[in-house]
């Protein structure tokens, strides 16, 4: 009997270790998944992403996944199946989600991040309403998840996408700040996203990309953005998304040659069956090479581009250059069918107006020649050439060469902005103020941006009143092309000033 009774008492001890044990074994073989998904996601490898999610049982998590898989997708393609189909998984696990929003801090936060996610897509797509009520559901979830566990990483990420997102809001769009009744703050938000993305929640990369954009675009620090995409580089286990980024972002700060090493590795990519190849890819490497004067190569590219994109939002742009790569090489009659293509298309979301209001006059007649000149020297500029794009302006200022006032201002705004760049402030200063003084009906929009760029040059000579009186000025224009873009800049500017 006593025999028996020990072994009852080591069944019992044994059972009750196995109780303790076995959560912890689910937990961590639940979290190894969890990770080999996340990498996959991150690698690109979307459809094995997807089978490996098929093996889960249902949860939160696997809805979560599949949600933004199927954004992933979307993204990547354009195409309407991929729209149709991501519109199906939202909804499939915004359900499933919300069922259990109620009790838990971390599924608030996942739903409030797929509202927004599904916000963004509405709003690329011009359906405004709905990014709206999208918008104020994630923010509603949000707030939720920060009664419930205000620390919780997913809850900080979500803050930190509402900071940024809202930081500054062009007044094209005020009206959905005004909506929200939410103004953000990008510094919090970046902070945000950093404390919750050493965390490694899920997705915690995407709290990364968008603090390094917001690094860039709102708080001019294109390097410390950079930083942030190569901390997540890891050679073993190499993204195709993260390359994306990196070729964006060289793009973005001028350094076309980096952009270039990256994107010539696209080969690599397509022919790799496990990748989802990202077709715009296509566009960033055509566009590189346009910047370097390398237009037969940016034909191939970008035609290759508008030949597989199955969506508009950046169509116009690519459909212009080739025109551009076409007329610039000396091939007017082919490049005028793209600028018809442009100039009568259906525009996409934030579609360049400049360049459909230029396509419209290119469409009947080419360039003339100081245009030919002025268009590759801001090519150059653009592509961080910048003693080539000065050479292409100097051919304008030879003596007896005439320029429409038209053609002055936008010389005299290109002197200025190479100047900048090669940190000659005076003469930069001395060229943005000659553009301001002309008197010209289109481009308005460079006189005001040159408005920026003395505020620019005055912030960093310690002239803070001088600098806030240009921005206000840049902001006294209205009616002009790329307002929104020229909006923000002053704005975040401006909050600067107020800042000790």
């Amino acid at each position: 009997m006593r025999k028996k009774g020990q072994l009852i008492k080591w069944a019992v001890i044994g059972l009750g270790l196995l109780l303790y044990v076995m959560p912890l074994w689910v937990h961590a073989q639940s979290d190894e998944q969890r990770q080999q998904v996340e990498n996959l996601i991150w690698e690109y490898h979307l459809r094995e992403a997807s089978r490996a999610l098929a093996t889960w049982p249902s949860s939160t998590d696997r809805s979560y996944y599949e949600a933004n898989i199927a954004l992933y997708r979307y993204i990547t393609s354009q195409s309407p199946a991929d729209l149709a189909t991501f519109n199906t998984i939202w909804d499939r696990a915004s359900a499933a989600l919300a069922k259990k929003s109620d009790q838990s801090a971390k599924v608030a936060a996942l739903l409030a991040d797929l509202h927004l996610k599904k916000a963004v897509v509405a709003f690329l797509n011009e359906e405004y309403l709905t990014t709206l009520l999208r918008a104020r559901e994630a923010r509603s979830l949000w707030k939720q998840a920060e009664k419930l566990q205000p620390s919780l990483p997913e809850v900080k990420k979500v803050a930190g996408v509402f900071n940024v997102v809202f930081g500054v809001v062009p007044k094209k769009y005020q009206w959905l700040s005004n909506g929200l009744g939410y103004t953000g703050d990008i510094s919090t938000g970046i902070r945000q996203l950093t404390e919750s993305a050493k965390s490694g929640h899920m997705l915690h990369r995407e709290g990364v990309i968008i603090a390094a954009w917001a690094e860039k675009q709102f708080l001019n620090r294109p390097e410390a953005g950079i930083a942030r995409l190569k901390a997540l580089e890891n050679p073993q286990r190499p993204s195709h998304l993260l390359a994306f980024l990196e070729a964006i972002l060289y793009l973005q700060l001028k350094q076309t040659d980096k952009a270039l090493a990256i994107l010539k590795n696209r080969d690599a990519y397509k022919q790799n069956p496990q990748v989802d190849f990202i077709v715009y890819w296509d566009y960033l490497q055509g566009k590189g090479q346009y910047f370097q004067e390398n237009y037969l190569a940016a034909q191939g590219s970008l035609s290759r581009f508008v030949r597989d994109y199955q969506g508009k939002w950046l169509l116009g742009d690519a459909t212009f250059k080739l025109g551009m790569a076409l007329t610039l090489s000396g091939h007017y009659p082919t490049g005028k069918v793209f600028f018809r293509q442009m100039a009568n298309g259906n525009g996409g979301f934030e579609e360049d107006e400049y360049a459909r209001y230029v396509a419209g006059i290119f469409q009947y007649q080419p360039p003339g020649e100081s245009q030919v000149w002025l268009w590759k020297a801001r090519n150059r500029f653009d592509g961080g050439f910048f003693k080539e794009s000065m050479a292409h302006l100097a051919a304008l200022q030879h003596p007896g060469v005439v320029l429409t006032t038209e053609e002055r201002t936008e010389l005299y705004y290109r002197l200025g902005r190479v100047f900048e760049a090669q940190k000659n402030l005076g003469k930069a200063r001395e060229s943005y103020q000659k553009c301001v003084a002309e008197n010209p009906q289109q481009m308005r929009w460079l006189q005001a941006y040159a408005c920026y760029y003395l505020g620019e040059i005055a912030h960093f000579e310690g002239k803070m009143q001088e600098s806030k009186q240009y921005y206000q000025q840049a902001l006294s224009y209205d009616h002009i092309f790329y307002q929104a873009g020229l909006e923000s800049n002053c704005k975040t500017a401006l909050s600067k000033l107020k800042t000790p």
